[in-house]
């Protein structure tokens, strides 16, 4: 597991999502993030598990 801190543009680079989707998200709290300083951060590990879960959700949902 990679324990790395990303920046707005590597979170989008590895969601492969622009940066008004990813700062939507932020805003509505439904991705992990966190300000340090004025910029915000994600914590690669961090997304990786939340990528997991929404995947979990996805298939539950599909199989009702």
């Amino acid at each position: 597991m990679d324990d790395a801190l990303l920046t707005t543009e590597e979170a989008c680079n590895y969601l492969k999502i622009s940066k008004y989707t990813l700062y939507e998200y932020v805003k509505r709290k439904e991705i992990p993030a966190f300000k340090f300083g004025r910029r915000w951060k994600f914590s690669k590990s961090t997304l990786e598990k939340w990528v997991d879960e929404k995947m979990q959700e996805s298939k539950i949902s599909v199989k009702k």
